[in-house]
């Protein structure tokens, strides 16, 4: 009897000590820094350049649309990818950009570019 109280205390104890010295980091999530103004060929296209067609995949000759500079804001475009007539969150390029290629862009470059589609996606 009392081997099992001990044995039943240790357990309590143990359970105690496990729970109460858990500490949980509080994740907050970073809220981009929008500009005043912004421009697709010095705010959009690096982040494009970085993330997208530098691997090779949204390049020229590489999987529609071609983000490339000199070929981005047509591709996005004529793909529509990008319509300032719906919502912007709606548009191709952030669902595409929320779904399969989240992992791949940083939160406040999705940020920016939702800024951008929200201004109409001015060609700048």
């Amino acid at each position: 009897m009392i081997k099992a109280l001990i044995r039943t205390g240790f357990i309590i104890t143990t359970v105690i000590f496990v729970f109460s010295s858990c500490e949980y980091e509080n994740i907050v999530p970073i809220e981009a820094e929008l500009p005043d103004s912004i421009s697709f060929s010095t705010d959009i296209i690096p982040i494009f350049e970085a993330n997208c067609n530098s691997s090779g995949c949204h390049n020229t000759g590489g999987i529609a649309p071609d983000l490339t500079p000199e070929y981005a804001y047509n591709n996005l475009m004529l793909y529509n990818f990008v319509d300032t007539t719906i919502t912007p969150e709606q548009t191709g390029l952030m669902l595409k950009l929320k779904g399969s290629m989240e992992k791949y862009i940083l939160p406040q470059d999705y940020e920016l570019i939702l800024f951008w589609v929200e201004l109409n996606a001015p060609n700048n």
